[in-house]
This record gives structure tokens, C-alpha cells and sequence, in this order.
């Protein structure tokens, strides 16, 4: 009957609205986790223990800090104003100039202390692309005293439904202001970085 039919067809509707708000909570609160990860480096490391300049080359600071381990960033890094990569959660980095890298072009167009959300792009230190979650941190004067970045992998966001079964025209996505991909499942399939303008 019409009646049978039908019931199969709003469960999968309604199953799929369910994946749907899910996968917007925990994609909001990984970038929520990644802005509060921002702001407590910029307070303690940028402001409250300034890290000085260093010369490229030279090892940049360790950031062994409990409050920056966690499964849903790749790593978070400290950078002057001058674009000098001095310290991070990766062991072992030596500074970086990332004047030129994307991130930090885009991030001096910014005004103020919010944050700044990229698409998937290459990291400056990292094989692969990651959505860079950055934000310049103001001193008492309102001068800009240096920049702080958390990587997020797009494949940490697709994966909160990894065993959940999709069909194949199954299609979830989280898409930036700027009309980009952040992290998209259709199917089987898991891609980010699509310009949806």
C-alpha cells in the first residue's frame, strides 16, 4: 500500500535530519574547541610570557601544554607579528617564516581579535591540508602582538559518521560563510575544499 511505502521513505528522512544536526553540533563545537584552544595561547603565550622573536632555523618552543592535546587538532602554533612560526605543538619544528603562506596573508586582512576559519589549504609545516582556525591577538594597546593558529584536519570532522552507513546519494557537508567545503560525506566518499559559489 501507499501508507507502507511512504513510512520507509520519512524514516530515512528523518534519520538523515538526525545525521544532519549531529554533524552540525560537533563540527560547531570542534571549531568552538579550536577557538577556545586560540584563545588561551594568545593569553598565556602571546601576552602573558611573550615569546621572542627567533632566528629562522633556530627551534621554536615546544607548546607541551595539557590544555592543547587533543584528538581534534593537528597542532597549534605561535606566530609573531612579522610572520615568524616560534612555537608549536609539533616537537621538534625549527622557526618558520610564514609571511607568505595563505594562512597568514589571510589572516592580516582580519581586523581585531576574532577568529579567522580557512578551507582546507596546505599547511605551512604538516604534509596535507587543514582548516586553519587563526586568530591575531591584541595587546592592552590595540597593537597586533602576534598570531595564534590551530589545524584542524577535514578528515577529524567527516569522521564523526564514519560508521554510520550512508547511501550513496547520502550527502552531509559543513560549508564556511565564504561558500567552501570544510568537511563533506556523500555515500562512502569524504572530501573538503569544493567551491560551492
Amino acid at each position: 500500500s501507499r501508507h507502507e511505502e511512504k513510512e520507509p521513505s520519512a524514516a530515512a528522512v528523518q534519520q538523515v535530519g538526525n545525521r544532519a544536526i549531529a554533524f552540525e553540533q560537533y563540527a560547531a563545537r570542534t571549531i568552538e574547541a579550536a577557538d577556545l584552544v586560540t584563545r588561551h595561547v594568545g593569553e598565556k603565550y602571546v601576552l602573558r610570557q611573550p615569546l621572542p622573536e627567533r632566528p629562522g632555523g633556530a627551534p621554536a618552543v615546544h607548546l607541551n601544554d595539557p590544555l592543547l592535546k587533543s584528538p581534534l587538532l593537528a597542532a597549534v602554533h605561535v606566530v609573531t607579528p612579522s610572520g615568524r612560526l616560534v612555537a608549536s605543538t609539533i616537537a621538534g619544528l625549527r622557526t618558520t617564516d610564514v609571511r607568505d603562506h595563505p594562512v597568514f596573508r589571510g589572516q592580516q586582512r582580519v581586523r581585531g581579535g576574532v577568529i579567522h576559519i580557512t578551507p582546507p589549504i596546505e599547511s605551512a609545516v604538516l604534509p596535507g591540508r587543514y582548516i586553519h582556525v587563526t586568530r591575531r591577538v591584541l595587546d592592552g594597546n590595540g597593537r597586533t602582538a602576534g598570531f595564534v593558529g590551530a589545524q584542524i584536519d577535514p578528515a577529524v570532522l567527516s569522521s564523526f559518521l564514519k560508521d554510520a552507513s550512508f547511501r550513496p546519494t547520502d550527502l552531509i557537508s559543513v560549508i564556511s560563510l565564504d561558500g567552501i567545503t570544510l568537511a563533506r560525506r556523500q555515500g562512502d566518499r569524504i572530501s573538503a575544499g569544493q567551491d560551492l559559489r
